[in-house]
């Protein structure tokens, strides 16, 4: 991201600019709620590098990815699922949201970091980078919701109980945004939304929502979706951020909550095909169509989303200077 931006009037993503305008002044004062970290981070970096917004972007896509990847680390992934994993992250546009809403983002990726020690039972230090995700954005309140996915037994009871029980939950969004907005009043922007559309999610929400939900569905029918803790958790966050999208699919708060569950999808789904696969004599076939589809998938998902531009991905011209 950051490469893209050296010249002094293209930028990439929607938000850009703004971030780069409150990192030049230094304002601490825009949306209130969960920002602590990330006024430090921002009031470090321009200590250090004398208001160089350059390195600041680059430093919250640096983190941003960091973290992604010290998770699949932390989730045991081979070299296999860790590949499949980067490139869903990167063609389902995980990594290009981070263009626009990135301090979502960053705050999505230090989430799911904490979440990986509370797979592993240090609770401490979920608890800290927990709240340093907090601390970056306030919507990172949701990966309790992950922390309480790990702890119930999942089965198919559990998991039919929660499918519904989200999809009743979704079925009053406008409740719940005005929920949201009551304890962040940043966000009383999205309430009303889904009628009126003027902040629809757009982008193939839904399509994505119903790719991942296959694919899990596949897995649920095909392989034992129960058979360890982390796998089970995937499985069960890849459903309940699918239901996001597909039932959310006009509203963005719902989608940035769904990403706190759907960015396990790409731990997920590799381990989801090696599981289908062994199930066949011919594991191997198997197993390369099955990456074939999700490859294709994602490459096709890519190239629609930036050839349409969503979320101003692509470099664009401004007639905005930053002096420094």
């Amino acid at each position: 991201m950051s490469i893209l931006l050296t010249g002094d009037h293209y930028w990439i993503g929607t938000d850009t600019r703004q971030y780069v305008g409150i990192f030049l002044s230094q304002d601490t004062s825009f949306n209130g709620n969960g920002v602590a970290a990330y006024n430090f981070l921002s009031k470090t970096i321009w200590n250090l590098t004398n208001g160089n917004y350059h390195v600041f972007l680059l430093a919250l896509s640096f983190l941003t990815v960091l973290f992604f990847i010290l998770s699949l680390q932390k989730l045991k992934s081979d070299f296999f699922e860790s590949f499949i994993a980067v490139f869903i992250y990167i063609s389902f546009y995980f990594y290009f949201e981070s263009f626009n809403i990135q301090r979502q983002m960053l705050a999505v990726s230090i989430a799911m970091f904490a979440t990986c020690f509370f797979i592993e039972r240090k609770y401490l230090k979920a608890l800290t980078f927990f709240l340093l995700a907090v601390g970056i954005h306030s919507t990172a309140l949701i990966a309790l919701l992950n922390f309480a996915l790990i702890k119930i037994k999942k089965d198919k009871k559990s998991l039919v109980v929660s499918m519904i029980a989200l999809s009743i939950m979704l079925a009053n969004v406008n409740i719940i945004l005005q929920l949201f907005a009551e304890i962040f009043s940043h966000y009383k922007i999205y309430i009303s939304t889904v009628e009126s559309g003027s902040l629809a999610a757009g982008g193939g929400a839904l399509i994505l929502g119903l790719f991942f939900i296959l694919i899990a569905g596949t897995a649920f029918f095909m392989t034992d979706a129960f058979s360890s803790k982390i796998y089970s958790f995937t499985f069960f966050a890849t459903v309940l951020g699918s239901l996001f999208y597909i039932i959310g699919m006009n509203s963005q708060m719902l989608i940035r909550i769904a990403d706190y569950f759907l960015i396990f999808a790409p731990v997920f789904i590799p381990r989801a095909i090696k599981k289908i696969s062994n199930r066949f004599l011919q594991k191997n076939i198997v197993n390369c169509f099955c990456c074939a589809i999700v490859l294709i998938a994602g490459l096709t998902i890519m190239t629609y989303k930036l050839l349409n531009n969503f979320g101003d991905i692509v470099p664009y011209s401004s007639d905005i200077r930053f002096w420094m």
